[in-house]
């Protein structure tokens, strides 16, 4: 008698939950736009995923039946999963009253090599049963994707033939370094490797063959879209070989450290940088140091408003005929010794919104920048600086210095070959008859220093 009273209970569950599939019903239907997808959702919707890629969709639940049920999203296919993006508006599991809306921000992978369809399918429950009834073959949803990724930062001592990132990958075979927007490594890949800071995978590097056998394309992606970082101390140095690279999903805002960040890559001849969050920098030190071949460099985006330290920043920017700073905040800057030494086509120079007034070295700032014209400094305060020696040295086609602002003062303890080889006919604006009176005692050999307040 227990054993039909048994069968009949589970008969009902079933024909009960049968009907809560039946009344959730929406309709069948997919829209894209701009590669997402705002699935409405009934029993199940497919979705072909090529090899190795994956899919961002919104999945929108309305309950139509007159009652709270308890709601879960299934999934099934080969070599594919479905995980729930952290900052999704609503849980992949919970209750959902009459007529009420959900949207689950989904992550869709294929991890095969081949495409393949993930399918997806809503699981119902009671609002105070038990488990959800999960069909057969079907797997709930339940991992998490973390929107910040971080990278590991860079080996020790890291050389042009320092394994990048301790992968077996030399720095120097490296030919483009692309930041993409996923983790999933490509079919074409010839090796991958982990180079998450947790070594969770979140973060993975893989490489396809260049254009010759011992040059690589190198492709860095995270679960989360972007890859974070926290120090990009010497991270891109020495990459010699290295003609492009693509920053685009690359978050710098939890970086506090850039020096040296692209020391001697010698090759690049681009860099598009105006993405990165420099907020909170304090070093660009060396930042471009020795990127010999670079033409074109924007850092328009460049936050600088934290930098105490921007010794050698373009130093030997070799090709750089010209480079916009209009945007630098250098309000806590304290050297910026060599900072633009050795720019060889350099030819003008506006460095007029730059705040100096806690900078103490400028030694050699603008020494060899030989093709140097004009060059405006006319907001520099020089009150605090002790070191100018060879600030101008070299600069033999300067045709016009404005530093209106500058002064002289007792700090200044070495001041030593300011001008040394630098054009004597160069017209100088200074700001008084003090100012004038001590390049012309010092330097004698200039002809045209002009007191600005007279004219």
């Amino acid at each position: 008698m227990k054993k039909r009273v048994v069968i009949v209970l589970i008969i009902v569950i079933l024909v009960l939950i049968g009907f809560l599939y039946q009344t959730f019903a929406m309709s069948n239907t997919i829209t894209e736009e701009n590669d997402t997808y705002v699935v409405n959702v009934s029993d199940n919707t497919s979705i072909e995923l090529p090899a190795r890629t994956s899919k961002k969709v919104y999945y929108k639940l309305t309950n139509t039946n007159n009652g709270v049920v308890r709601y879960g999203i299934g999934y099934s296919g080969t070599n594919v999963e479905a995980k729930v993006y952290e900052d999704s508006v609503d849980s992949e599991t919970g209750l959902i009253d009459y007529m009420e809306n959900k949207f689950i921000k989904l992550k869709l992978i294929n991890n095969g090599t081949t495409s393949s369809t993930i399918t997806l399918s809503t699981v119902l429950g009671y609002e105070n049963g038990g488990d959800l009834i999960v069909p057969s073959g079907v797997t709930l949803v339940k991992n998490k994707v973390k929107l910040v990724n971080f990278m590991k930062l860079t080996e020790t001592n890291p050389s042009a033939t320092s394994n990048f990132l301790n992968t077996t990958l030399t720095r120097n075979t490296i030919e483009t370094l692309t930041i993409t927007d996923d983790n999933l490594v490509s079919t074409d890949a010839l090796g991958s490797f982990d180079v998450s800071r947790n070594n969770d995978g979140t973060v993975m590097l893989w490489y396809t063959k260049g254009t010759s056998d011992n040059l690589y394309n190198v492709y860095i992606g995270a679960e989360g879209g972007k890859v974070y970082i926290t120090n990009c101390y010497y991270l891109f140095s020495y990459l010699t070989s290295v003609t492009k690279m693509d920053f685009t999903y690359f978050d710098t805002s939890e970086s506090t450290w850039m020096e040296s960040m692209f020391k001697y890559c010698t090759s690049v001849k681009k860099l598009d940088l105006s993405m990165f969050d420099t907020s909170k920098v304090t070093y660009m030190s060396s930042m471009f140091d020795h990127c010999d071949a670079l033409t074109s460099l924007n850092v328009s985006g460049f936050n600088t408003s934290k930098v105490t330290n921007m010794t050698s920043m373009f130093n030997n920017c070799q090709s750089l005929e010209s480079i916009d700073l209009s945007n630098f905040d250098t309000s806590n800057v304290t050297s910026m010794r060599t900072m633009f030494l050795r720019n060889y086509t350099l030819k003008e120079l506006n460095l007029s919104k730059f705040n100096t007034s806690k900078v103490t070295s400028m030694n050699a700032m603008f020494q060899y920048c030989t093709s140097l014209t004009k060059l405006n400094i006319s907001s520099f305060d020089t009150s605090n600086v002790t070191n100018m020696s060879a600030i101008f040295s070299y600069d033999s086609k300067l045709t016009l210095i404005d530093m209106r602002n500058m002064t002289f003062t007792s700090k200044l303890t070495d001041a030593n070959s300011m001008f040394y080889s630098a054009s004597n006919n160069a017209t100088i604006y200074v700001k008084s008859n003090i100012e004038k009176a001590w390049l012309n005692a010092k330097y004698s050999s200039l002809t045209n220093v002009i007191v600005i307040s007279n004219y």
